[in-house]
């Protein structure tokens, strides 16, 4: 958890680890401004990074005004990889009681741009293509996606 290989984000903060990681941007026209401040500032992401909307087959459409979340698209890119054993936590449907981010719970539920059906829809189709041995260990995912 302290030295991930790949960090998915949207957000202009950059993590700062001790061991870079790639940075996952899910599209260019996001991510590349925050390179460009970054590569300004002389810290760009050393260990390199990625536009998930150039991969063939996508994993969403990133076209719409409604777009997959980090998590989602976390899980198809493990998926991709065509792993014999897939292990996802931490997606809750952003249906925790305390909000979308420990402390604040005045930010419950999905931000504009998110939504549950999005998100189910990018994960159903990665673990059916996939074929491997799903482990979801949140309750709210395995239940939305009727798996037991």
């Amino acid at each position: 958890m302290t030295a991930p290989d790949v960090v998915f984000t949207g957000d202009p903060d950059l993590v700062r680890l001790p061991r870079q990681p790639v940075v996952a941007f899910p599209t260019e026209a996001r991510g590349s401004p925050i390179l460009v401040r970054h590569a300004l500032r002389a810290w760009p992401p050393r260990a390199g990074y990625i536009f998930l909307d150039g991969f063939d087959p996508p994993f969403a459409n990133f076209t719409q005004p409604v777009v997959p979340t980090n998590g989602a698209l976390m899980v198809a890119v493990a998926a991709a990889l065509q792993p014999k054993r897939i292990v996802i936590a931490g997606i809750d449907l952003y249906q925790h009681p305390a909000g979308r981010y420990p402390g604040d719970p005045a930010a419950y539920g999905y931000a504009s741009e998110h939504n549950a059906e999005t998100d189910l829809a990018v994960i159903r189709r990665a673990l059916d293509n996939c074929g491997c041995e799903a482990v979801i260990l949140s309750e709210n995912l395995r239940q939305a996606l009727g798996r037991q």
